[in-house]
């Protein structure tokens, strides 16, 4: 009767000693997830006020080349940069959408439409980011 009761101590034991390890391994995991989504927002939020400074808001209604091309240089480095794949996608399409635009040299066409869309598109990406 003894060996059989101190089996089950120590089967519960274990069980116990199991279920603190998975449980503990668990928090971690979930602490790391939590530490990497904010380090991911952190970037986000830079990422986005960042290219704010030249997106939309920022689309004069009769911009000189000479600051549509930098506006254009100035994105480019921002995709060098990187950030989450769903910016870099946004911000690719921006990119290809204003060397079209340079590449046309029409200030008002649908070259120009479909850049001010996809910044658009950035810009309500970023709303989240930017509060």
């Amino acid at each position: 009767m003894k060996f059989k009761s101190k089996v089950l101590i120590a089967s519960a034991s274990s069980l116990v000693i199991a279920l603190a390890v998975f449980f503990s391994i668990q928090a971690v995991g979930e602490a790391q997830k939590s530490e990497e989504q904010a380090r991911q927002d952190g970037a986000n939020s830079l990422a986005c006020e960042t290219y704010m400074t030249f997106s939309f808001p920022n689309w004069k209604e009769n911009m000189s080349w000479d600051e549509i091309i930098e506006n254009s240089q100035s994105l480019e480095v921002l995709a060098v940069l990187g950030g989450s794949p769903e910016y870099m996608s946004l911000l690719t399409k921006i990119n290809r959408n204003y060397k079209d635009v340079v590449e046309s040299k029409a200030k008002v066409n649908a070259e120009v439409d479909d850049l001010i869309l996809s910044m658009v598109a950035l810009n309500l990406w970023c709303e989240p980011y930017l509060k």
